[in-house]
This record gives structure tokens, C-alpha cells and sequence, in this order.
């Protein structure tokens, strides 16, 4: 099975007030009520992405890192040595039980950052908002429009994939049980009777890993042009800083 590399959290952490006050040429900070309240809103939008953007990313990297270690205790399990299997199941522990609970989740995060991406597109929108900071926000909700389809298809794969995964763990443990108590004989017959005990699913799981892959590769890109945006975007909502 393939493994699949995890993402790590990157969020937007912006401070508009300044920018209002850096947006028009020579001109200074602005008591106006309308464009504070502008600013604000775009402010908690800009809360509301990293709000739900963050758990969303952290649960796909937790199924990811689930897969990876039941495929490293499979790898190493098939060769039916019992004494060099039980080291590789302590350092890969899966709560089998909570990743299906997260990937039960997984569907209704996408929503919610799709949600929060429509949420910060409005705000970017509304006239009161300084031009300049307004663009570069606009920039961000295309990436991560583009991010989120991404996340979709991945999720989407990974609700069809996880029950495979989570089947071939179950199976490992059994085996892992009457190996350790002196079940099979020699370790020749334990890889043999693991090759039976998982030939039921080895078609399923297969499939699930090509399909972890397959849209893993996608939604690391996305976040990758994210995070290149970020950069990009710095000095425009950032300009104390530049």
C-alpha cells in the first residue's frame, strides 16, 4: 500500500485595522464608522476560515496518519514473524473507533469551510472595505475555493476508503492475539495464515490505498498554492510589516 504524507495546519492570522489607516495615499487612520464596521466584518471572516479550515485539515491528516500505520503494521505483519511485529503495533496504535468518528465528521467540516469561504467572499465584497486588502482577500477565497473542492474529492474518497482500513486493523489484531499466544506453529504458517485471514479484503484495501493516494496528491497541492498566497498577499495585509 502507498502511504500518504499529512499537511500541516496553516491558517490566515491578519490585522485589518491598520490597514485601513495604510490603504489611501498619505492618508491617515480613519474614524469613520462605516469602514471600521467593514473592517470588522472582514475580520471575523477571516476568523470564521481559520476556525473551520484548521479542524478540517487536522482531521484529514489524523485518517491519513490511521492509514499509514495500519498499512506499516500490515507491511510488516505479512512476513509472519510475531516477535518483529509487536514492536511495530506499539509504535502504530489506531483507535479504530474514533478515526471512523472523525471521518463520520469529515463531510460536515467540508461544509463548514466552504461556508466560511462564501462568509469571507462577502466581506471582501462590501464598499466600505479598502480596495487593496479587499483584492488580496478575494485572492484567498479562490484558493481556497480551489482548496476545498480539493478536500471534498479526498473526503469523498476517504468515506468510501476508511471502512476497508478499518476491517484489515480488526484483522490484524486477531491475528496479532492467536500469534502471541502461541497459536501458529511455525512463522512460516503465520505469514500463511495471514495471507488467508486478510485475502477476503486484500482487493478492498487496495483499492482504498490507490484511492488515499489518488486524491491526497490534489489536496496537498491546493495547500501548498494556499500557503504560496499567504506569502504573496503578506505586505498587502501586512503592510506595517514590510
Amino acid at each position: 500500500m502507498s502511504r500518504v504524507r499529512s499537511l500541516a495546519r496553516i491558517g490566515i492570522v491578519v490585522a485589518l485595522g491598520a490597514v485601513v489607516g495604510c490603504s489611501g495615499a498619505g492618508s491617515g487612520p480613519s474614524n469613520s464608522p462605516a469602514p471600521v464596521r467593514g473592517v470588522a466584518a472582514l475580520d471575523r471572516a477571516i476568523e470564521g476560515i481559520n476556525a473551520s479550515r484548521g479542524p478540517l485539515v487536522s482531521a484529514m491528516n489524523a485518517v491519513v496518519a490511521a492509514a499509514n500505520h495500519i498499512d506499516a503494521v500490515d507491511e510488516v505483519t505479512v512476513k509472519g514473524d510475531v516477535k518483529k511485529v509487536q514492536p511495530v503495533r506499539r509504535k502504530n496504535i489506531v483507535d479504530v473507533p474514533a478515526v471512523t468518528d472523525v471521518v463520520g465528521r469529515l463531510p460536515a467540516r467540508i461544509r463548514a469551510y466552504t461556508a466560511a469561504l462564501n462568509t469571507l467572499a462577502a466581506a471582501a465584497n462590501a464598499k466600505d472595505v479598502p480596495a487593496h486588502p479587499a483584492e488580496a482577500v478575494r485572492q484567498v477565497v479562490g484558493v481556497g475555493r480551489a482548496e476545498a473542492a480539493a478536500d471534498d474529492a479526498f473526503v469523498r474518497g476517504v468515506v468510501v476508503a476508511w471502512p476497508a482500513y478499518a476491517t484489515l486493523s480488526g484483522l490484524q489484531a486477531l491475528w496479532f492475539e492467536r500469534a502471541n499466544s502461541g497459536w501458529y506453529e511455525t512463522t512460516k504458517l503465520a505469514a500463511q495464515e495471514y495471507a488467508v485471514l486478510t485475502d477476503r479484503v486484500r482487493a478492498t484495501t487496495s483499492r482504498a490505498s490507490q484511492l488515499f493516494a489518488s486524491t491526497d496528491q490534489p489536496r496537498r497541492d491546493a495547500a501548498d498554492t494556499w500557503a504560496e498566497t499567504l506569502k504573496q498577499i503578506g505586505p498587502i495585509l501586512h503592510p506595517e510589516r514590510s
